[in-house]
């Protein structure tokens, strides 16, 4: 499948954890859009943006708005988008809103939940990475 200009490049970046990168990458094709992939883009985007809130900023609670906010997009594109696995996209968005809610909450140290909470993107068509 020929996916559009940057998308398997966001995708690297967000793999790399280059998430401040892999928004900017994948928010060039979004704000070019109208219609259907639009929300599946903005559902990356938010992703991305959550990412960087944990790994970066220290912001648990937008990380965890944001984390809901692309699951809630990204789940309307199940079970297969654009090559990816979005059932499984989902899943890990949602356990990842629940490990940002407990550190936004006091439950979870922020220190235990790094690691865990990432995970890989790619498509199953495309080249490899």
């Amino acid at each position: 499948m020929r996916y559009p200009d940057g998308y398997l490049n966001g995708l690297r970046l967000f793999n790399a954890r280059e998430f401040w990168e892999c928004h900017e990458e994948l928010e060039d094709i979004w704000l070019k859009l109208d219609g259907e992939p639009r929300l599946f883009y903005q559902g990356l985007i938010q992703m991305a943006a959550a990412f960087h809130h944990v790994y970066h900023t220290g912001r648990w609670p937008a990380a965890c708005r944001l984390f809901e906010q692309s699951r809630e997009k990204l789940a309307s594109y199940r079970p297969r988008y654009m090559g990816l696995n979005v059932d499984e996209i989902v899943e890990r968005l949602e356990m990842c809103r629940a490990t940002a809610a407990g550190v936004n909450s006091g439950v979870q140290l922020p220190e235990e939940a790094d690691d865990s909470m990432v995970f890989e993107v790619w498509p199953a068509d495309g080249p490899s990475a």
